[in-house]
């Protein structure tokens, strides 16, 4: 993915990453908030190998918000998976035991953030992180 991203942005995603993979329990999330009415989440447990992550559906939005038939589609375009549910979000599990393999996720939630929900940074300030 080529996009150009600021780098303390992409750094910012993986250290949020690697702070539910080396810290906290078994009930560690993040909230990455994209915006007024879009976010991405992830979940996993500290020393996991994988990240569960969602990224918002229309259930969770306001009807001003709602994601085009073009923004569902370029969600399942990067491998996120439609909701199990009818109140369920686009999801994906990634592998992250590996740098290269949590920079990938990084860049894909970037990636994300920027064709899907037209946010091009994530401040840090408002990233919900919880490790339980």
């Amino acid at each position: 993915m080529n996009t150009p991203f600021l780098p303390a942005t992409k750094e910012l995603v993986i250290a949020v990453i690697e702070n539910l993979l080396y810290y906290g329990g078994k009930s560690n999330f993040a909230i990455l908030p994209l915006g007024r009415d879009y976010y991405i989440q992830m979940a996993t447990e500290k020393g996991a190998y994988q990240v569960y992550a969602e990224a918002v559906g229309n259930y969770y939005l306001y009807e001003d918000s709602l994601l085009s038939e073009d923004q569902i589609n370029r969600l399942i375009e990067l491998t996120w998976q439609p909701p199990d549910t009818k109140d369920g979000n686009f999801f994906l599990i990634h592998n992250v035991d590996s740098e290269h393999e949590r920079e990938e996720l990084a860049e894909l939630i970037l990636y994300t953030a920027s064709e899907v929900y037209g946010i091009h940074e994530i401040e840090e300030e408002q990233v919900d992180l919880n490790l339980e």
